[in-house]
């Protein structure tokens, strides 16, 4: 059953492909009207959908979610600029590379002549 299935929609692409390339040869003024009649009926049926879709309700858990996060955002900001103009410094360009840019790899010094010959085990 699969395999008529797969058939029957190569053969119904094979001939769309095959009506696409007549008309665009021989009827292009057909075509395009066609593909702008197609357009503009998309256009409508998107719009339809648009207006009369119901919105979705704010429910009254996501006013609360939503107000809260305003006022910890005018919060933080209010303590940023607090911190900002309480504590200026000048730093210098080394000191400043050396903190944006922290190491990720440290070294481990130890005992490298003592190593096991792990050819021979």
């Amino acid at each position: 059953m699969k395999g008529l299935r797969t058939v029957l929609v190569y053969t119904v692409i094979l001939f769309a492909t095959i009506g696409f390339f007549y008309q665009l040869f021989f009827q292009t003024t057909s075509l395009f009207n066609n593909i702008l009649i197609l357009a503009g009926i998309g256009a409508f049926v998107y719009l339809l959908v648009y207006l009369f879709k119901p919105q979705q309700r704010m429910t009254d858990e996501l006013k609360k979610y939503r107000r809260a996060a305003k006022m910890t955002n005018r919060r933080f900001a209010q303590t940023q600029k607090k911190k900002k103009n309480s504590t200026q410094r000048k730093v210098t360009p080394i000191a400043k590379k050396r903190a944006s840019n922290p190491p990720h790899l440290r070294v481990i010094e130890g005992k490298k002549a003592n190593k096991k010959d792990r050819a021979s085990l």
